[in-house]
């Protein structure tokens, strides 16, 4: 790569907005404040309308700072932060999963039941519960109907079989 193209890398990434601890804190606040109410959309809230509601009055400063309105009206932010942490604890579960350490034993069990998990490989733990599939197994009719009823089910009566006559030949009109 060529020296004036790194520069001009280095330079763009220097001009990205990086928020304050307290202006994640103004915008956390007005998010959760207009999550549910389709009236107000934060790609289209005010000045005004911020303050109003985070009752957070640095606004009006930082309002006019670069990036900072991109940055406060940006509700995708959140899904690209959550995807970079996602990253770096996979690189981090990685480097955990391969140390040779044998302290690092317990934490390279946890990192792989996580793993398992969040790929659906492995069984979710089930709800605990008095009744295991061997004692359902070993009910009679009558104990498993009112196992059911107790958890909710209702028993359905199924229609019955329909019933075809069948005509003799000569039985039968003309089709």
């Amino acid at each position: 790569m060529s020296n004036e193209l790194n520069n001009l890398l280095n330079l763009a990434d220097s001009m990205d907005f990086v928020p304050s601890e307290a202006m994640i804190r103004a915008k956390s606040k007005l998010l959760a404040l207009i999550a549910d109410n389709p009236v107000y959309s934060l790609e289209d809230i005010s000045l005004a309308t911020a303050v109003e509601f985070t009752k957070e009055r640095r606004l009006n400063a930082w309002w006019k700072q670069d990036g900072f309105q991109d940055w406060f009206k940006n509700r995708a932010e959140f899904r690209g932060e959550v995807e970079d942490l996602l990253m770096l604890s996979i690189k981090r579960l990685r480097s955990i999963l391969n140390s040779d350490s044998e302290k690092m034993a317990s934490a390279q069990i946890s990192a792989a039941k996580l793993l398992f998990e969040a790929a659906n490989k492995m069984p979710k733990n089930k709800e605990n519960s008095k009744f295991s599939d061997e004692a359902v197994a070993k009910m009679n009719s009558e104990q498993l109907e009112e196992f059911l009823k107790k958890a909710g089910y209702t028993k359905t009566i199924a229609p019955p079989e329909p019933t075809f006559l069948i005509a003799n030949e000569g039985e039968v009109g003309d089709v």
